[in-house]
């Protein structure tokens, strides 16, 4: 996976009401004991500026205003 091509891309993660909008500034692989090796991507809040982390699952690309697709 080439982590470069998500970074700087404008996101919605985590639940429609209670969701962040801003942008992707870290993907990294992270190894846990029980599931293996895992991506997490870092979303920076544009609101208040903190940082979230979210699966890909998780994560929608706001392509046009309100337009939300999935992260490819």
């Amino acid at each position: 996976m080439k982590k470069s091509r998500y970074i700087g891309k404008y996101v919605h993660g985590g639940g429609e009401l209670n969701g962040v909008d801003g942008h992707i500034v870290d993907v990294k692989i992270e190894t846990d004991e029980i599931f293996g090796k895992e991506t997490w991507f870092y979303v920076k809040d544009e609101c208040d500026g903190s940082i979230h982390k979210f699966a890909k699952e998780e994560l929608k690309e706001i392509v046009i205003g309100f337009v939300y697709r999935d992260l490819i």
